[in-house]
């Protein structure tokens, strides 16, 4: 559809390309215009367009993955953080239209829809709520924002008549999956509007033919910019999103508006001083960045104030990324949509794994050097909440008006010197940084360990569980004379029958087994190898005592094992010569009643100390690195205020 006719204001040819279109700002004269069926109707002057370096002009054709939309006008909206740019765009395949909008590097592509019910009211929806709050449109949304807007300025077709200054509430909500809508309330007297959409990936729109005009190119000579009050040069780096500028000569607080500089406040000099100058270019965490800001911001805990640093860095292309250091700790942040957390009291979870709860308070902002594009006063104050899993973080900033998300990552010190090329050393580490992992990787030395287990039980069963274990000597009587009045010593000595070793060298086990009751029995033992005479001397004991003091006690065996090693093949005797308590103990037998005992005799079986021992050998590592890690979680909880 074309329709040509003349501008009600100037006269000026005016032509309506859009069939969605029902209004225009005359290019001529700046005045609103709207279709009715009398013809075009003004409806009042709109100022100058704000600079703010447009990347679309009206007219130009732009590619979302299969949309080919016309750009058919724009609207500047102040939404209480600055200028804001949104495109209205035609679908012309399908009359679909719909806005275009970037804020922070980030564009959002989003369709008016036809709601199948009422909307909650704007001031029953409150940032990081959730719920289904579009009806007919499916799904869980979070609220990111709520506020008020304001139009600054507009050019070429809208979908509806403007009025200058006119001023509508809104609800911006975030869905998984870079999901986007909006709810637009106007200024009350129509029902709401509904926008949905997609947050676009980087790379995902792309600009083909250019329109009739060029787009518009409205920056603002900057070089020349110096301080109202002291008359210092004001460097500034992204003049189209910057709201407000620090003048680092004499600390006062600037806001910017069109090129023009305005001191808003004093502010107290920097407590821990920048540490990367303004206009530095680096590279970190794969991206070119350059450093456009410094702030400081403080909370009080328990009477205390901790003081930590804010570098702003402007990403080309990408928008807005930010450094935190703290303690000689630093994590990079970049945003993330609340739309793919889900949030829980305690934890919040992200792309498939949860963050702990690790802080909740307040920040203010205590100093500022710089530029930000927000409209950032001393003292303004956030409530905070970070979610940890090292090396990762999740950070929440909420206000009355909007929750923003980041998510952040621990970077080395080293790093960041070299990303931005700086001189010296950085700031010494004190105690554990919030999302700092822990260099106590007990996942490794555990895989290390089971390995190591692994073949230890291996040899275990090799050597001990399928070989054969001949018994040859079993439960031999093993006699013990009377001691009556006597020593302890008696010269009575038992041999064994003769055996055989079949195999060697290995290893003897000689168990004991007595009926000993608050009395020993010790067996003086002599191995001697019939062929060679070769002797192998080894000592048992066994003692059981036991009695009542308030409660029942024991203590002691009534067996004792011995393990002889080295042992050859060949035929063995055995030499035994007991000795027992001749002194009669409370509870032991009357009469100084020698004690029974049995002595066997199996071929091949080791000490389980001797594994143990290895296997304790392996769990002393893992034992370590525990100990080690525990200890670096309890220094990163004295950081904790929860």
């Amino acid at each position: 559809m074309s329709r040509e006719t003349q501008c009600p204001n100037c006269g000026g040819p005016i032509e309506f390309k859009l069939g969605a279109s029902w209004a225009m700002v005359c290019p001529f004269c700046r005045f609103s215009v709207m279709r009715s069926r009398d013809g075009l109707r003004p409806l009042g002057q709109v100022a100058d367009l704000v600079p703010t370096a447009p990347e679309l002009g009206v007219g130009d054709l732009v590619y979302v993955g299969n949309h080919e939309l016309t750009v058919g006008g724009r609207m500047q909206l102040d939404h209480g953080r600055g200028p804001w740019d949104e495109w209205y765009v035609l679908n012309a395949p399908t009359q679909q239209w719909g806005w275009l909008s970037k804020a922070q590097g980030r564009w959002t592509l989003t369709f008016a829809v036809e709601l199948q019910g009422a909307v909650p009211t704007w001031q029953n929806l409150n940032p990081g709520q959730q719920g289904p709050f579009l009806p007919g449109v499916p799904g869980v949304w979070t609220v990111a924002e709520r506020g008020q807007s304001r139009l600054l300025s507009a050019e070429g077709e809208l979908p509806f008549p403007i009025t200058p200054q006119m001023q509508g509430w809104f609800a911006d909500l975030v869905g998984p999956q870079g999901r986007f809508a909006t709810i637009d309330y106007g200024d009350g007297s129509k029902a709401p509007a509904a926008f949905v959409g997609q947050e676009l990936p980087e790379g995902a729109l792309r600009v083909g033919a250019r329109g009739m005009r060029p787009a518009p190119v409205q920056k603002v000579e900057t070089d020349r910019l110096r301080c109202p009050r002291c008359g210092a040069p004001v460097p500034l780096f992204v003049p189209e999103t910057t709201e407000r500028i620090a003048c680092g000569s004499c600390h006062g607080l600037l806001d910017y508006g069109q090129g023009q500089l305005r001191l808003l406040q004093d502010m107290h000099e920097a407590r821990l001083g920048t540490l990367i100058p303004l206009g530095r270019e680096g590279t970190l965490m794969d991206e070119k960045v350059m450093c456009i800001a410094y702030l400081e911001r403080e909370t009080w805990v328990d009477g205390q104030r901790f003081t930590w640093r804010e570098f702003l860095l402007h990403a080309e292309g990408k928008g807005y990324r930010w450094l935190m250091e703290d303690q000689g700790h630093w994590t990079w942040m970049r945003p993330v949509s609340a739309g793919e957390l889900a949030v829980f009291p305690m934890h919040v979870d992200y792309e498939g794994n949860s963050h702990r709860i690790f802080n909740r308070g307040n920040a203010t902002v205590a100093y500022v050097l710089g530029e930000v594009y927000w409209k950032v006063e001393i003292g303004e104050q956030v409530q905070v909440a970070d979610f940890i899993r090292p090396p990762q973080m999740l950070s929440e900033e909420r206000n009355d008006r909007e929750i923003v998300w980041s998510v952040g990552r621990y970077v080395e010190p080293k790093d960041v010197w070299k990303g931005f090329g700086l001189d010296g050393s950085p700031p010494p580490q004190s105690g554990v940084g919030f999302c700092q992992p822990n260099p106590w990787n007990i996942a490794r030395v555990s895989a290390m360990g089971a390995a190591l287990l692994a073949v230890l039980l291996g040899l275990f069963f090799f050597f001990e569980v399928i070989p054969p274990h001949p018994t040859v000597i079993a439960h031999d009587h093993l006699p013990v004379p009377p001691r009556d009045g006597a020593g302890t010593d008696g010269a009575h000595v038992h041999r064994t029958a003769a055996f055989e070793v079949p195999k060697g060298p290995t290893t003897l086990q000689v168990a004991l087994a007595t009926n000993v009751e608050n009395q020993y029995l010790g067996v003086d033992a002599v191995l001697l190898n019939t062929a060679t005479g070769e002797v192998h001397d080894f000592y048992l004991e066994a003692g059981y005592y036991t009695g009542f003091s308030g409660e029942r006690w024991s203590e002691g065996s009534k067996g004792e094992t011995a393990y002889v090693d080295r042992v050859d093949a060949g035929s063995y005797v055995m030499e035994l010569q007991p000795l027992w308590e001749r002194y009669a103990q409370p509870g032991g037998p009357a009469g100084l009643t020698p004690p029974t005992a049995e002595v066997s005799v199996t071929v091949g079986k080791r000490s389980p100390f001797g594994f143990g021992g290895a296997l304790a050998l392996l769990l002393l590592p893992i034992l370590i690195v525990k100990l080690g890690r525990d200890g670096f979680e309890k220094m990163r909880r004295e950081n904790s205020n929860l």
